[in-house]
């Protein structure tokens, strides 16, 4: 496979010198204007510097409040500094003042119970937002930040014959895209059912949503204190199945949604049982880690191994107490001997290496039995990084730069339950560089790092392939975000 990926010249923005700057509004009702006390207005310091998952983008024109000679910046969570700034809580007559600012970028949001969050230059909730620039000695004044009077839905969750369910998770959940251009949903709130099996999401920003009950793909236990057990004499780690209301639900501004009614009912936990051959030597591994990774709807991913079993001289693999959902088995030989903090990196990296195997599976209503993995090193995938309009070697510091494929699932992956993630390499000065231990399944191209300042990732393309008889999947980073 060829991989070809382009770095670009960016050119870097020069940091204003430091002086004293300040900014001040007022917090106001949506509709009336009347002032709201008891708002938080926060100022955070922002980067311009593009970077991977920052927009980097960088705008000039007039905005509500400010002159038309300001310029303002796109915002992202990646942008944020480490300068900390003390937020202020408005009075009865709503007003919020920050002075002895440095020059820069400013993101500024407030914060109000029973209100929607309102972050500067954001047109719709979870949008993109504005920052706003401070020359030195500058004073903005007369900005105004309006806020709307958030929502609230309740409900009931039965089981099948109609019996209010204790304990059962609630999320809810906003539709939107990630990085890859993929649907998936944030979740926007969470909840769990007392004993009357009702639940309460409360303070919801005005939109359309979506709500789940029940237990997510995952290991079966509380993965926060959400979901624990509120009374000593509930059952702990109860298993639901994971439902949704059917249907969009609606919020408009101050609204109270009721009635938002459905079944979750309990469900059982199941087996996975297999065997495990090393496909070189045609033996059981002497030693295996077998596990379980997952990724759920609104992103979140991991691995867990409850109850495994493994014997090395028939080569059976056991994993239970496993909830139904759709999973990636996944085995590795690996030694067993313990890791030490020092050398903990080189080892996860060498994992890479280690025969491994990973298989698609889903768990319905009943046990799984008789999976086999065969564990291969995998392969090494070829490929060639270009600089626009010049050899890499005259890149300052090229030499630093490493290239890497991330799996997509592996955000809480243990060093010993994973295919690991192959190991970054550095290309040779023609820019051409080798992957070792390459498993089948998908990846993230990048993130590429040790570039020197000014360079960033352009695109990254590349041909399809097959490893081992299954295809790899990519996703690669285009105009410095994924």
């Amino acid at each position: 496979m060829n991989l070809l990926m382009t770095l670009m010249l960016l050119t870097l923005l020069q940091s204003p010198p430091p002086g004293s700057a300040s900014l001040s509004g007022t917090v106001v009702r949506s509709g009336t204007e009347e002032p709201l006390a008891g708002a938080q207005a926060i100022l955070t310091a922002v980067s311009s510097t593009p970077s991977i998952g920052s927009s980097g983008s960088v705008l000039t024109g007039a905005t509500d409040g400010l002159p038309s000679t300001e310029t303002i910046a796109t915002v992202s969570a990646a942008s944020t500094s480490s300068r900390r700034i003390s937020p202020i809580i408005t009075g009865i007559d709503g007003k919020f003042f920050f002075q002895n600012l440095a020059p820069g970028l400013y993101s500024l949001q407030v914060i109000r119970n029973e209100d929607a969050r309102h972050i500067y230059g954001q047109r719709v909730a979870g949008g993109p937002a504005l920052a706003i620039r401070l020359s030195e000695g500058q004073s903005l004044n007369n900005i105004v930040m309006s806020l709307v009077p958030a929502g609230n839905i309740s409900g009931v969750i039965r089981d099948s014959d109609g019996h209010a369910e204790t304990g059962v998770p609630i999320q809810l959940l906003r539709a939107t895209f990630n990085a890859t251009g993929e649907r998936t949903f944030h979740v926007e709130g969470t909840a769990r059912t007392n004993d009357r099996g009702e639940y309460r999401l409360y303070w919801i920003t005005p939109g359309r949503y979506y709500i789940s009950a029940g237990t997510a793909s995952g290991p079966n236990g509380p993965l926060g204190p959400v979901s624990a057990a509120a009374s000593l004499n509930e059952i702990p780690s109860q298993s639901f199945a994971l439902t949704y209301f059917p249907g969009v639900v609606e919020v408009n501004p101050g609204a109270d949604v009721t009635g938002v009614d459905f079944v979750a009912p309990r469900q059982h936990l199941y087996s996975i049982r297999g065997g495990i051959v090393d496909a070189g030597s045609g033996r059981p591994p002497a030693t295996a880690s077998v596990s379980l990774a997952y990724r759920t709807l609104t992103g979140v991913s991991g691995a867990f191994n409850s109850g495994a079993r493994y014997d090395a001289s028939t080569g059976e693999f056991e994993l239970r107490n496993v909830p139904p959902g759709k999973y990636v088995l996944q085995a590795i030989a690996a030694s067993a001997t313990p890791l030490t903090t020092g050398e903990t990196v080189l080892r996860i990296s060498a994992l890479a290496l280690q025969p491994n195997a990973r298989l698609p599976i889903e768990i319905s209503n009943s046990d799984i039995n008789g999976v086999s993995l065969q564990l291969t090193a995998g392969v090494s995938i070829a490929g060639r990084i270009r600089v626009d309009g010049v050899p890499l070697s005259t890149m300052p510091d090229w030499a630093n730069v490493r290239v890497s494929l991330k799996p997509t699932i592996d955000s809480s992956f243990a060093p010993n339950l994973q295919p690991a993630q192959p190991v970054s390499q550095r290309p040779a000065a023609d820019g051409s560089f080798a992957i070792d231990g390459v498993s089948p399944g998908e990846f993230i191209v990048g993130p590429i790092t040790g570039l020197a300042p000014g360079f960033y990732v352009k695109e990254a393309r590349f041909n399809q392939a097959d490893v081992l008889g299954q295809p790899l999947r990519f996703f690669c980073w285009r105009n410095g975000r994924a």
